[in-house]
């Protein structure tokens, strides 16, 4: 199963600093494919290849392109994340492969890997729909009023057809989750998020706030490193000028 990386001409600057924490908790050994455009990272270890998608497009449009590349692909399955969630800890891949037989076994398309419905559940007390455990996992199936963790791009297994379903075109990334999410909400799947033990520890490291000077805007925010990365990683990820 191919793991794959998204990231933009302003963000691909993360994908090395991605790549080093991915190598560290994950392995270097699981191919991961990033889909960019022109601004393009480089010097990444061997595992990473790196794929252009053409000229970036205006208005933040992150669909048209994702949706070209997904349509000519022919795997059933695969992982995709985000640039910015970089992994803060140990990979259990073992899991993340009894987890790609769960998709199948139950016939499931799509598990969330970070325990975002528990968070979730947690704080609000939402139920879930159903309980799912064994002798690796446990995980709850997404309700469908939740579109906003149904469709979650936290990072996840996804079946590559219902994928491509949720996506539309003309569509900014922001927009796959709020407009897209509400769309698939009653569409009868069952989307699993792991509640425990989480496959996937990540951080974002870009956040949608407002920079100083007002005006909403996404940004970087270095002090999300605080108490979350070790220092070890901080050290690494101020040197390569992911942090300043």
């Amino acid at each position: 199963m191919n793991v794959y990386i998204t990231t933009s001409d302003r963000f691909s600057y993360l994908v090395p600093g991605f790549a080093y924490m991915f190598n560290k908790y994950w392995s270097p050994n699981q191919k991961v494919i990033v889909l960019g455009y022109e601004n393009l990272p480089s010097g990444l270890p061997d595992n990473f290849e790196v794929v252009s998608l053409g000229k970036q497009l205006p208005d933040k449009i992150w669909t048209d392109p994702i949706i070209d590349y997904f349509k000519k692909s022919t795997e059933e399955y695969f992982l995709h994340i985000v640039e910015d969630a970089f992994i803060i800890n140990s990979v259990d891949n073992d899991l993340i492969y009894h987890l790609l037989g769960l998709c199948k076994k139950l016939n499931v398309p799509k598990i969330e890997l970070g325990g975002v419905l528990k968070c979730y559940n947690d704080n609000r007390d939402i139920p879930y729909d159903y309980f799912y455990q064994d002798e690796k996992v446990d995980a709850g199936s997404v309700p469908g009023n939740l579109w906003g963790i149904k469709n979650t791009l936290h990072p996840s297994i996804w079946n590559r057809e219902y994928f491509l379903a949720m996506l539309k075109p003309n569509r900014t990334i922001w927009q796959v989750e709020t407009r897209g999410g509400k769309e698939i909400a009653g569409d009868g799947r069952d989307v699993l998020s792991i509640f425990r033990p989480w496959p996937v520890i990540d951080t974002s490291n870009v956040w949608r706030g407002c920079q100083k000077g007002g005006g909403s805007s996404n940004y970087h925010d270095p002090k999300s490193a605080v108490g979350v990365f070790q220092q070890e990683d901080i050290l690494h990820l101020k040197k390569t000028g992911v942090f300043k």
